[in-house]
């Protein structure tokens, strides 16, 4: 597990795919808009022995072309990728796991520098709400 923890990838277990946690997700409304992104969360038990899983979602309705909509969600998955540490850490130590969806607001196509900063404050607000909420 403390590979799982320290390691830079993204795996296929750590990505939320279940149609049921998803719905809650939505049903919970735990939210905020940080930046780039709109996030919404839930503590939740999953099936996996990851602390946390997340979906990343470019709604086409503000992206229209395919190829950049998969363009933005690598740049958001290799962001998240290199720093998930800080959130995998915290809701390690708490015995927790989370479920996150990540939602692209913008309708222009932002640089991965600007995604990978915005990608690190929402982090940082992610674990500002958990213990607000706690």
């Amino acid at each position: 597990m403390l590979d799982q923890l320290h390691s830079h990838t993204f795996k296929k277990a750590e990505r939320l795919k279940s149609k049921k946690v998803i719905d809650d997700l939505f049903k919970k409304r735990q939210t905020f808009k940080s930046g780039l992104f709109r996030v919404f969360w839930m503590e939740t038990e999953l099936k996996t022995s990851f602390p946390v899983q997340i979906c990343i979602s470019i709604p086409k309705k503000k992206i229209k072309k395919a190829v950049t909509r998969n363009t933005l969600k690598r740049r958001v998955s290799e962001a998240y990728r290199k720093h998930k540490e800080t959130i995998y850490t915290h809701f390690k130590e708490r015995d927790v796991q989370c479920a996150i969806m990540l939602v692209y607001l913008h309708e222009n196509v932002e640089t991965y520098e600007v995604i990978e900063r915005k990608i690190v404050l929402t982090l940082d607000r992610l674990l500002t709400e958990y213990e607000k909420n706690r």
